[in-house]
């Protein structure tokens, strides 16, 4: 066996199998905050290829939106821009906050 022979069987044997084993392994992620006058932790396996930032801030952009929808405290809020008109003007709202609202009263 020349040596160019032996450094294909060595990578086709032993390198591309730790690659392949390595891209299916999972990373554990922990993240902490506070949102709405409370405290959250979210702890999760993530595939090793999306990194912590991109969670955290699809984490964040959540809380985000639920806060720009039904938080009390912020006056510009959905829920807060129907609490202040009377009732028998129509607030438009957004369709994920009409689903919500809908299917809350029909059941």
């Amino acid at each position: 066996m020349s040596l160019k022979q032996r450094v294909i069987f060595f990578i086709v044997i032993l390198i591309l199998p730790l690659v392949f084993i390595w891209s299916f392994q999972k990373k554990y992620i922990s993240y902490q905050g506070s949102v709405m006058g409370t405290t959250f932790s979210v702890k999760c396996y993530s595939p090793i290829w999306i990194s912590k930032v991109k969670i955290i801030n699809e984490i964040n952009s959540s809380f985000s939106y639920m806060n720009s929808v039904f938080s009390t405290w912020d006056s510009d809020s959905e829920i807060s821009l129907i609490n202040k008109v009377s009732s028998n003007v129509i607030q438009p709202t957004s369709k994920p906050f009409f689903r919500r609202l809908k299917s809350f009263c029909l059941s």
